[in-house]
């Protein structure tokens, strides 16, 4: 039986010091430079081709230092408070959350992409509001983090309750050794389905392309720390924003903890909502209690890309399963009605 791994309440507070100390030091180098490489990996979507897009938002991003800081960092911390020993960058469940980041574009600017353009006709007939003409800039950004932060609450949750939501969201909850990369361990239909209940409604507070260039960045960074094998709770800023030990929690086996902590960068939502857990001090272990999960076990690149494939197909084959026993149950219950008007 999984066994959570706990830490005494109290325990080495200078983690999280060294923590938030060693992140912000981050943030101030890559706002000193700009973020510009998080609006470039979005702006390849307008290249002239798909191909073209994938090669530019790769390039985008893995020239970007400002990332491999980021892994650096996060991969020194990890070492140094592991949540749990053994686990982290260094592991055959961070090589398949790799190749997932490496493939993320491909699906993101060919399937995502074409669902967005069927969107947009619809998107356009919806009223759209002009948040910095009435607010600023500033003001502006802080209501559509806010309010995007909100739905992405709520779209997590949808995620959780809705059964065919779930099984396509279990991919990414399969991660047994969180890791900075485990955040991109997503489904491309997880993908369309979040970006329909966050992005779309923010995208008509009317938010300039420099104004979502930010939230994009703020996602994007918190994804990556959250999902870190870091053993702490930020200190005082766990009052406020999601930390590793609470996001953990999120992914937890342990009963107890299920369908929590659904916050991404705020834990507002969990707390006005109840789905807050309060033990801030837990570390459990992660991962699914589903045995017919295609679990990744070897990080040899064919094994991996064999893995990667029954993952995506996963989602689908319970689907199908379940439409076809639908669909045989249609004759016989049609049999049992008229046996019955007899």
């Amino acid at each position: 039986m999984a066994m959570s791994i706990r830490v005494r309440r109290g325990g080495r507070p200078v983690g999280g010091l060294v923590v938030g100390g060693a992140l912000a030091g981050l943030i101030a180098a890559g706002g000193i430079t700009g973020w510009g490489g998080i609006q470039e990996h979005f702006a390849a979507a307008h290249f002239g081709h798909t191909a073209g897009a994938i090669v530019g938002a790769w390039r985008a991003t893995f020239l970007d230092w400002r990332l491999w800081a980021l892994i650096a960092t996060i991969a020194v911390l990890e070492r140094r408070y592991p949540a749990r020993p053994g686990a982290g960058l260094f592991t055959v469940g961070a090589a398949q959350d790799a190749l997932y980041f490496v493939l993320f574009f491909v699906f993101q600017l060919t399937i995502v992409r074409a669902y967005f353009l069927l969107l947009a006709p619809a998107a356009d007939l919806l009223p759209h509001a002009n948040l910095e003409r009435t607010l600023g800039a500033t003001g502006a950004l802080i209501v559509a983090f806010v309010a995007g932060d909100f739905l992405n609450w709520g779209s997590h949750l949808v995620r959780h309750r809705v059964p065919a939501f779930w099984r396509v969201h279990e991919v990414h909850h399969s991660q047994r050794s969180l890791n900075a990369f485990a955040g991109m361990r997503l489904h491309f239909a997880e993908a369309m389905i979040s970006s329909t209940i966050v992005l779309v409604p923010t995208a008509l507070l009317g938010i300039s392309a420099g104004g979502a260039t930010v939230l994009v960045a703020i996602v994007i960074f918190a994804n990556y720390v959250v999902h870190s094998n870091i053993r702490t709770n930020l200190g005082p800023a766990r009052h406020l924003f999601v930390t590793p030990q609470s996001h953990r929690v999120h992914h937890s086996i342990e009963p107890e903890h299920r369908d929590t902590n659904f916050g991404g960068v705020l834990v507002v939502w969990d707390r006005l909502f109840g789905t807050q857990v309060r033990d801030l001090d837990v570390y459990p272990d992660t991962g699914v209690m589903n045995e017919q999960f295609p679990y990744e076990q070897s990080a040899r690149p064919t094994m991996l890309a064999k893995t990667y494939a029954r993952q995506i197909v996963y989602p689908f084959r319970g689907l199908t399963s379940r439409l076809g026993h639908y669909v045989s149950a249609v004759p016989s219950r049609r049999c049992s009605r008229r046996r019955s008007s007899r």
